[in-house]
């Protein structure tokens, strides 16, 4: 699109691939001291460097060299250019030295997004550790459990936690999300515990509410291979929009909930819930992923915090619950 009053020209947009051939050609010369020297080092014929040069002159409108018979001589025009070049190009040795210690001694401000219950109860503490070993980078860490825009809000990292949905992002997994039916012994003991999943249809059940869902529609997966599916119609009379808080109901004995494993594993450990239907996986099945928006490059300091959540998310002592 040509530029117009509402969309300047950038300032490199002259940069193309044949100018910074010129100059090359220019600089070469002046490096080592004539036409045939500089044709050796860049592997071509006195010829070409000769119209390089000669084509970057009627581009700049001006003669860079003064050449007789036995001596090449920048004039005037040429010392200012070159001056000029010698500036640009220990700019981009700047540039490029400054970006390549990005990969050894990355820093800088990262902002993240994260669901709260995952996010305080397994993130936080991974993030502090992190910041340990990367003195650095700088995180700004945001919890809440609504769909953010990441590239409306700029956020450069989010944690999502289910079936992610196409999108610009692109997204690495991290880990498995597996989610664990429960309900609290004393419940159980009160109202008996669900033999297959349609039994739950008859129990209080605590319904999480996502993206305006009711949350009512329960599915499971036969966990033997089998491919079996059950979906249930579920009531009951306590829902929430906060996945921590259908742990907090249950542990209560208010009801059976759907929790996912990293939140539920310490309450299974200490007996204060009991994991139903064990041999039924609650379906969707998902996952726990790393996102970041596609039209971005992913910066050192960025790929380094998701390699690091991935390292550390493996070696969760969730998958070791029955």
């Amino acid at each position: 699109m040509p530029a117009t009053a509402s969309t300047p020209m950038l300032p490199y947009a002259d940069l193309d691939e044949e100018k910074l051939g010129l100059i090359t050609a220019f600089m070469a010369v002046c490096d080592n001291g004539s036409f045939a020297a500089a044709a050796e080092a860049l592997r071509l014929t006195p010829s070409t460097v000769s119209r390089k040069v000669m084509r970057l002159e009627e581009r700049l409108g001006t003669r860079l060299f003064n050449r007789t018979t036995r001596r090449v001589a920048l004039t005037e025009a040429g010392v200012i250019y070159l001056r000029s070049c010698r500036q640009v190009t220990e700019l981009l040795m700047t540039a490029e030295a400054e970006v390549s210690s990005l990969s050894v001694f990355p820093h800088g401000l990262v902002r993240i997004t994260m669901p709260v219950a995952f996010g305080q109860r397994t993130l936080a503490g991974m993030l502090s550790e992190f910041l340990q070993i990367y003195p650095r980078i700088e995180i700004e860490a945001s919890f809440n459990d609504r769909f953010v825009d990441m590239i409306a809000e700029n956020y450069d990292l989010s944690i999502r936690i289910g079936k992610l949905p196409d999108s610009s992002l692109v997204a690495k997994k991290l880990a498995s999300n597996r989610r664990l039916l429960v309900a609290s012994p004393a419940y159980v003991a009160q109202y008996g515990a669900p033999v297959v999943p349609s039994d739950l249809a008859h129990h209080e059940c605590i319904r999480y509410l996502l993206y305006r869902s009711s949350g009512n529609i329960w599915r499971f997966g036969r966990g033997d291979g089998s491919r079996r599916e059950e979906t249930v119609n579920v009531e009951g009379s306590f829902r929430c929009d906060n996945s921590e808080s259908v742990q907090t109901f249950a542990l209560q004995g208010l009801g059976i909930g759907i929790v996912a494993d990293y939140i539920c594993h310490d309450a299974l450990r200490r007996g204060d819930l009991v994991r139903l239907l064990p041999e039924w996986n609650v379906l969707p099945e998902s996952g726990i992923y790393a996102c970041w928006p596609g039209n971005r490059m992913l910066m050192p300091k960025v790929r380094h915090l998701i390699d690091f959540l991935h390292a550390k998310l493996q070696q969760t002592p969730w998958d070791d619950i029955g």
